[in-house]
């Protein structure tokens, strides 16, 4: 398996702080979940505390409930409102660099946001998350959630808000698409209450008693499961005191530290588990839709109603459980259209890895290769970042290097490779991807094929020149072409001055009129064995007059035959399809 990479500097600073939180508190971390901390591979992390992000596929959103001043979760370090994916709060004044967050809700009535990572990561190894959060300013409402939902389906928007945190669904307000889990850290206590789909009471989930008011589950964590628009939901136990998120103050207080564990689905009765600063808070039965889904994209919702707290996250850090490294797939493209002779069909070669599988480690080459078939030949490749300096016409070689990890369901450049062949026909081209830690045992769609279809060519041509005469004979020309493997010749071209004709195998008659000079014209095509038919090429023949002999007498008295002048001085050159070489018959 491939060495898990060092931890950085947001993954540095949730160690420390759950360290420390252990420190001062004494708490052991017990249970299964919490051994596997650390042992498997880091798929993401972000810290929020600067003027920008670092993942560019963030989206967010909110409102002010019956204002039309708009609200958008943005970084209390930004001063610029225009920053792109995540805005900067423009604060006056903004916190320092580095000492700022990622602010969902402001401490102000009726206010909602959310943070949505919209890029699928992998499932299949089970998943390790710390973030940190903090609830302050204001007088304890509503609450914020962190959900997963299904990988395969674009994130968008949030759930209902209020008690559902922007998960569940609340009123005429759907719950998020593809839900798979939510995990409400809820100040208020509405979390556990005001979604009770009547689908969660038949399946026997946790339900609150009759009787249970919000108080009765203010500064608890539970944890609810997979749904879609108005069913599912459900909870998956019941609310777990969570003294932590009582940690207040008209500052922002030192951060709450969550560890969300969700056990391989290969584990025999897999759980979910939910740590606060070390402490097992919660554990629960997981989900079998989470169980059975390979992908995930996660978010954060939070709002605020009759009171108020600013709702902030610290960091995130997203590792797997298990150890897992890359995949990398490969698909190959060909022209639609069949190619001209003597043109190149440019392949797209597009590597990606896949997203059920770990990073691509940084600095670790990918290497594209490809053999070019028989009677084809590669032209320079190209791409950007691809280096393709080891190409030969006959194999195809480039490299692909990026200096940080390349996180699952990364599309690297497309690689154009042309393709010439001095044959017409298909031309078939296999190519594969391969990288140090990429996984063997998943290596089947590293290999991609593409097919270039080539249409037959044929040279002009030029017959030369030959005299006229009386009783002339046919002069015959081989073709040059690239036809393969079967060729038919389709030839023509009838005037005054004779006649263009289809010979045999790839040769072309051309028979001027007797007694005729001038230009002799027509055309010449091929067909492959394929069907495939060339565009029509030019065929010439110059016929010279002759003139008819003369006599005279000398002084002697003694006859004299002169021959004829020629029409033109030049002597008669070979006929040629190029320098194809031709025969005079009788």
């Amino acid at each position: 398996m491939p060495a898990r990479p060092r931890p950085s500097r947001a993954r540095a600073l949730a160690a420390a702080l759950v360290a420390a939180v252990l420190v001062v508190l004494g708490a052991p971390v017990t249970g299964s979940a919490a051994a596997a901390e650390g042992t498997g591979t880091l798929l993401l992390e972000d810290a929020f505390r600067g003027t920008t992000v670092e993942d560019p596929t963030y989206r967010v959103g909110g409102a002010r409930d019956g204002s039309p001043a708009p609200w958008s979760p943005c970084l209390t370090a930004g001063t610029s409102t225009a920053t792109s994916p995540v805005p900067g709060c423009g604060l006056s004044p903004a916190d320092a660099d580095g000492a700022g967050a990622l602010r969902l809700t402001p401490a102000e009535y009726g206010v909602n946001g959310f943070v949505l990572y919209d890029h699928p990561l992998p499932l299949r190894a089970g998943l390790d998350i710390t973030f940190t959060s903090y609830q302050w300013g204001g007088n304890g409402a509503d609450g914020l959630s962190f959900f997963l939902a299904d990988g395969a389906r674009s994130l968008t928007r949030a759930g209902g808000y209020g008690g559902a945190l922007g998960y569940s669904n609340r009123g005429n307000a759907d719950g998020v698409a593809g839900g798979l889990l939510g995990v409400g850290l809820d100040a208020y206590g509405n979390y556990p209450l005001e979604t009770r789909n009547d689908d969660c009471r038949t399946s026997g989930a946790w339900t609150p008693p009759e009787g249970a008011r919000s108080s009765d589950y203010a500064y608890h964590v539970s944890v609810r499961g997979d749904g879609e628009g108005k069913r599912g939901y459900c909870m998956l136990g019941a609310p777990a005191d969570a003294p932590e998120l009582r940690r207040r103050g008209a500052a922002r207080p030192e951060a709450v530290v969550a560890r969300v564990v969700v056990d391989p689905p290969s584990s025999a009765a897999p759980m979910v588990t939910v740590f606060l600063d070390g402490r097992q808070a919660t554990r629960v039965p997981q989900p079998a839709a989470l169980a059975r889904t390979s992908t995930f994209r996660f978010g954060w919702g939070s709002s605020t109603g009759g009171q108020t707290d600013h709702h902030e996250i610290g960091m995130i850090s997203v590792s797997s459980v298990d150890p897992m490294g890359p995949d990398l797939a490969l698909t190959a493209t060909s022209p639609t259209e069949p190619v001209a002779s003597g043109a190149a069909a440019p392949l797209a070669l597009t590597a990606r890895v896949r997203s059920v599988s770990g990073p691509l480690p940084a600095r670790e080459p990918v290497v594209l290769h490809a053999d070019a078939p028989e009677g084809a030949s590669f032209a320079a490749p190209a791409g950007t970042g691809w280096d393709c300096a080891t190409t030969t016409p006959t194999r195809l070689r480039c490299s692909w290097t990026a200096d940080r990890a390349t996180r699952p369901g990364t599309t690297l450049p497309v690689l154009t490779a042309p393709l010439r062949s001095t044959v017409s026909g298909r031309q078939q081209v296999v190519a594969v991807v391969t990288s140090a830690s990429d996984e063997p045992a998943v290596r089947a769609d590293n290999t991609a094929g593409a097919e270039a279809v080539f249409v037959p060519g044929v040279e002009p041509v030029d017959g030369g020149e030959v005299d006229a005469a009386a009783d002339p004979g046919p002069l015959v020309v081989a073709l040059r072409t690239d036809a393969r493997p079967q060729v038919v010749v389709k030839a023509g071209g009838t005037s005054r001055t004779g006649d263009v004709r289809p010979g045999t195998g790839t040769e072309v008659v051309l028979t001027p009129a007797p007694r005729t000079s001038g230009l002799l014209r027509g055309t010449v095509a091929v067909v492959d064995g394929d069907g495939r038919r060339s565009p029509q090429a030019p065929v010439v023949l110059v016929v010279r007059p002759v003139a008819p002999p003369v006599s005279g007498s000398t002084r002697s008295g003694e006859e004299v035959v002169l021959p004829a002048p020629s029409a033109r001085s030049a002597p008669a050159r070979s006929a040629t399809s190029s320098s194809a070489p031709a025969t005079r018959r009788p």
